[in-house]
C-alpha cells in the first residue's frame, strides 16, 4: 500500500507570529485561529522557530519573574 505524500494533506496557509508578539496575544491568536502551534518568522519571512501550546503553558505556569499566576478556573 502506497501512502499519500505530505503535500496532499498539508495546509498551504500558515498562521505565523513575530518574535516580539506578547505572550497573551499569542495565546489569543492560537485560540482564535484554532491552532496548537505557529512558526515564528522575522521580517524576511525566515522561520526562527515554532511556538506551541506546550511552550505557552510552561510560560504561563512559570508566571512573571518566578511568581505563579493567580486566579481561579
Amino acid at each position: 500500500m502506497k501512502l499519500p505524500a505530505v503535500r496532499q494533506h498539508m495546509d498551504t496557509y500558515v498562521h505565523t507570529l513575530a518574535p516580539d508578539t506578547p505572550i497573551l496575544e499569542a495565546v489569543r491568536f492560537m485560540l482564535a485561529n484554532r491552532v496548537t502551534g505557529a512558526p515564528v518568522i522575522d521580517e524576511s519571512m525566515r522561520v526562527l522557530g515554532i511556538l506551541t501550546e506546550k511552550d505557552l503553558l510552561q510560560i504561563l505556569a512559570a508566571g512573571q519573574q518566578g511568581e505563579e499566576p493567580t486566579g481561579t478556573v
